[in-house]
């Protein structure tokens, strides 16, 4: 029998503590399928901007970074995208929106 792969781990990378423990509240009643199958980072683009989610993926290529942002505009995204962050989350959609980033990311692993 192989042993079994630990769970991933989410990371949330927020300023504002209330939302920060709301998500956190929120991955933990994910059901399974919708769970991350690699380790993620979800990063508040206001808490650094682009750059710090720019600099956790350039150290850790294999780390899944999801940025969150309240007004992801198409331009917020495209940037996002070319600086090689796996998805954008909108904080206002955060509930419909993670657990789909979620699973895109664990497919593109």
């Amino acid at each position: 029998m192989a042993p079994s792969a630990s769970p991933a781990r989410i990371i949330v990378l927020d300023g504002n503590a209330g939302f920060a423990g709301a998500a956190n509240r929120f991955i933990e009643r994910l059901p399974g399928h919708a769970r991350a199958a690699r380790d993620v980072v979800l990063v508040d683009l206001g808490l650094a901007g682009l750059d710090l989610a720019r600099r956790i993926k350039r150290s850790n290529p294999s780390l899944a970074v999801i940025a969150l942002a309240l007004f992801p505009t198409p331009e917020l995204r495209a940037e996002a995208e070319r600086a090689g962050i796996d998805a954008v989350v909108s904080k206002e959609d955060f509930a419909e929106e993670l657990p789909g980033a979620l699973v895109r990311v664990a497919a593109a692993r």
